[in-house]
C-alpha cells in the first residue's frame, strides 16, 4: 500500500508539474501576441515611409517592443522557473519615461486601429523606482489590451495614476484603467481571475482570446504585494 501511495503522489507530482508548464506556456503565448503585432504592424508602416526621421522612430519604437518580446522569450526558455510555480522579480532601475514609451509603442497602435480614444496621465511621483521592468509592463499592458479588445470604434480608454500614502521602503501608487467597453455582469465578477475565464457576450459569443489577461495580470500584482479591485 505504501508503495502505491508513494507510486500515486510520484504521478499527482509529475502531472502538477506539466500542468503548471503548459499553463506557463499558454500565458507566455498570449503575452507575446501584443508586442509581435506591434512589431509587425510598425515594420509595414515603415516600408512605406519616406521620411528617415519618421522611420528612425518607427525602429526605435519597433526595438522596444522587440526587447520586451525578447525578455519574454527567454523566460519560456528557461523553464525551471516555473518547476515549483514559483515567480521571481527581479528589481532594476525604471523611469516615468521608459514606462511611458512602453505603453506608447505596445499599446497605441492597438488605440488607433479601432479609432478609440486614449487618454494617457501620468500623475504622481517619483521620476524613478526599483521594479521588475518587464513585470511591470506585462500587469499594463494586459489590462490596456483587454480594454482596446471590449471597447468599440469611437470609444475612449484611459490610463490614470495618482499618489497614495507611502509605507517604509515603498512608493504609495494606484493605477487606473477605465474604459467605455461592454463591461462585466456582477454575476462574472468572481470569476474575473479564474484561468481561460471569458464572459460571453448577450449575443452568446466571446471575444477572441485565451482568458488569461487577468489571471496574469492578478498573479502579477499579487507577487509584487499590491492589491487590485
Amino acid at each position: 500500500r505504501d508503495k502505491n501511495e508513494e507510486l500515486k503522489a510520484a504521478v499527482a507530482k509529475a502531472e502538477s508539474a506539466t500542468h503548471a508548464k503548459s499553463e506557463f506556456l499558454s500565458r507566455m503565448s498570449h503575452d507575446i501576441r501584443t508586442p509581435m503585432n506591434a512589431i509587425i504592424g510598425l515594420t509595414h508602416l515603415a516600408k512605406d515611409e519616406k521620411n528617415v526621421d519618421v522611420i528612425h522612430d518607427y525602429l526605435h519604437n519597433i526595438e522596444s517592443a522587440s526587447n520586451f518580446l525578447l525578455g519574454l522569450i527567454n523566460d519560456i526558455l528557461d523553464l525551471s522557473k516555473i518547476e515549483n510555480g514559483e515567480l521571481k522579480l527581479k528589481e532594476e532601475v525604471f523611469t516615468r519615461e521608459e514606462f511611458a514609451d512602453a505603453i506608447s509603442t505596445v499599446i497605441k497602435p492597438l488605440m488607433d486601429a479601432k479609432n478609440i480614444h486614449f487618454v494617457f496621465r501620468l500623475g504622481g511621483r517619483p521620476d524613478c523606482l526599483r521594479a521588475d521592468k518587464l513585470r511591470f509592463n506585462q500587469i499594463f499592458f494586459n489590462l490596456l489590451s483587454n480594454a482596446s479588445k471590449f471597447t468599440e470604434p469611437g470609444g475612449t480608454v484611459e490610463f490614470l495614476s495618482e499618489d497614495l500614502p507611502e509605507k517604509p521602503g515603498m512608493v504609495g501608487l494606484r493605477f487606473t484603467v477605465r474604459d467605455t467597453g461592454i463591461g462585466m455582469s456582477p454575476e462574472y465578477l468572481p470569476h474575473m481571475y479564474d484561468a481561460f475565464s471569458q464572459e460571453r457576450a448577450k449575443t452568446g459569443d466571446s471575444t477572441n482570446g485565451t482568458g488569461l489577461g487577468l489571471p496574469i495580470v492578478k498573479s502579477l500584482v499579487d507577487a509584487m504585494n499590491g492589491t487590485i479591485t
